[in-house]
């Protein structure tokens, strides 16, 4: 005889569920990464007092995009969101060392994805170039821009990241 706790199940099913219907998962991921991205970040900051604007885009640079700037008093946000929620296999400790790696490629420029079993690295406009950006742009976004003295990068992730800081660049929890 095998005896099998309910609560062993449950777990085994948190573990199965990503990998057996994976198209299903990544769609609901998607849709709740959208939803952190353009609702729930957005609605936060706002409560908190700040000014923004979203989704701004380079005309002439079309990989260039910022998720969100906010300000409030002296001090500009250039802000990144990233959900990194439950992802297949969450609990492995190469996911953990992968979230690390994605977060600073975020501020490097460097986007990493794996096909076939082999990591490729991608060249992505980084978060300096971002607030580079926005520090020439600075009038078009922002009606406070003459009173702005700061400007620093900011990426906002749903979980508690290991990392908090990376090249002056804070890295927070939503939470």
């Amino acid at each position: 005889n095998i005896l099998v706790s309910p609560y062993f199940l449950g777990i085994i099913n948190v573990f199965y569920y990503p990998i057996y219907y994976r198209d299903l998962f990544l769609k609901e991921i998607q849709k709740r990464s959208d939803d952190f991205e353009k609702i729930e970040v957005p609605n936060k900051l706002k409560q908190k007092g700040f000014m923004m604007e979203s989704n701004i885009t380079d005309k002439k640079k079309a990989t260039l995009e910022i998720d969100h700037i906010a300000w409030r008093n002296n001090i500009l946000y250039v802000i990144e969101t990233k959900i990194w929620d439950l992802k297949p296999l969450f609990e492995h400790k190469l996911t953990h060392i992968n979230m690390d790696r994605d977060l600073k490629g975020i501020v490097d420029g460097e986007k990493y994805t794996r096909k076939d079993g082999e990591l490729i690295v991608r060249s992505i406009p980084s978060l300096s170039l971002k607030i580079d950006y926005v520090k020439n742009n600075l009038q078009k976004w922002c009606e406070d821009h003459k009173n702005i003295k700061e400007i620093k990068g900011l990426i906002i992730t749903k979980i508690k990241p290991l990392l908090e800081e990376y090249k002056k660049v804070r890295i927070i929890s939503f939470n």
